[in-house]
Order: structure tokens, then C-alpha cells, then sequence
């Protein structure tokens, strides 16, 4: 069963401030990459739904949303605890 952890009065800064910097990281990449890992990876979108709805292969989407986790990975290591 889980238990409750302690409350950490920083968690809900923390959670904020990765928030903004993912927005921040996301906003590097270019829009076509952003969209397919947004739509994919945050909206919960298959690969075949995002090509369809981008008019791209569903190879491509699949590039883009790789490409974007390996740089939201690099840009947020920060984060990690």
C-alpha cells in the first residue's frame, strides 16, 4: 500500500519551476518536433494519430518525438534528483 510521505513544502516550487522549464526547453525546439512530442508524449496521442494529424509519416513522428525526450533529458538533468 502506498503511505502518505511527509510533506515537503518545497514539492509544490519544485513542481513549478520544471514546469516552466520544460515550457522553456519545448519552446527550443523546432515546432514540427514540439508538436509530435506534445501531442504524443503530454496529450497521450498514438504515433499513428499525431502522423495523421500532421500529414507525416508515422517514421517521422517517431524521429521527432525520440529527438525531443533525448533533448528535454539533457536540458533537465538539473532536475534529477
Amino acid at each position: 500500500r502506498d503511505q502518505p510521505v511527509h510533506a515537503d513544502p518545497e514539492s509544490p516550487v519544485r513542481a513549478a519551476r520544471l514546469a516552466d522549464d520544460l515550457a522553456r526547453v519545448l519552446a527550443e525546439l523546432p515546432p514540427k518536433c514540439r508538436q509530435a512530442f506534445v501531442l504524443n508524449r503530454i496529450e497521450g496521442w498514438t504515433q499513428a494519430e499525431v502522423a495523421t494529424c500532421m500529414g507525416l509519416s508515422k517514421n517521422m513522428i517517431e524521429r521527432y518525438v525520440m529527438r525531443a525526450i533525448q533533448h528535454v533529458q539533457e536540458r533537465l538533468r538539473e532536475h534529477n534528483p
